[in-house]
């Protein structure tokens, strides 16, 4: 098939990147707390909205079909 290993390795280098930026960021804010609750909510919080920010910046095509899909769900016109 012509999809080979590094076509979807480049296609995916957006999202990898996305990830790694929001696993080093969670895991160094996650340093800051000792007890074991508010180290997860802050893991949480600080993850979901690095991941949301860096995929906008990098401006990731999935991140299109979240909110279409998030638009389409609460009933919203599209833009």
């Amino acid at each position: 098939f012509a999809y080979g290993a590094i076509k979807q390795l480049k296609d995916c280098s957006k999202i990898i990147l996305s990830t790694l930026i929001m696993a080093g960021l969670s895991y160094f804010a996650m340093q800051f707390f000792m007890t074991p609750l508010i180290q997860l909510f802050v893991a949480v919080s600080v993850a979901s909205v690095t991941y949301l920010v860096s995929t906008y910046l990098l401006k990731v095509r999935e991140l299109d079909e979240l909110t279409y899909a998030l638009r389409k769900i609460s009933g919203k016109k599209e833009i």
